[in-house]
């Protein structure tokens, strides 16, 4: 094959492939679903305070009660795989609540990212 020829080839395999139906690769390696996971701490201490801690993450539909991981006591998660906009709140005796708007969960063809958010609960005033 000629260099030109072989050129041509190549950009004519290129075309066929970008928008001609043919399906696409798969996804190496396969991504995990999307979640918002929230790492919950004492803004004083750095005490983990996951546990007994009541949260939801709310997007346009949807409405997700935060969960621990196993005995984890210092992560909660939810949205799981459901991508959107999501205001997440989270309520703790003697704390004040804590709330954040705009935490991004997306998904692509090959699935989504995970979104780490840190919490640091403030206390009441005694």
């Amino acid at each position: 094959m000629k260099p030109a020829a072989g050129l041509t080839f190549w950009l004519a395999m290129s075309a066929l492939a970008a928008g001609c139906g043919l399906p696409d690769p798969p996804c190496d390696p396969p991504v995990a679903a999307s979640s918002i996971f929230v790492v919950v701490r004492d803004s004083l201490t750095a005490r983990p305070l996951a546990k007994g801690t009541a949260g939801t993450a709310d997007a346009s539909g949807v409405h997700d009660t935060l969960v621990t991981i196993g005995d984890d006591s210092t992560t909660l998660y939810a949205a799981h795989n459901v991508p959107g906009v999501y205001r997440v709140t989270l309520r703790h005796e003697g704390y004040r609540d804590w709330v954040r708007d705009g935490i991004a969960v997306e998904w692509g063809r090959c699935g989504g990212g995970n979104v780490l958010v840190a919490a640091r609960l403030q206390p009441l005033a005694p």
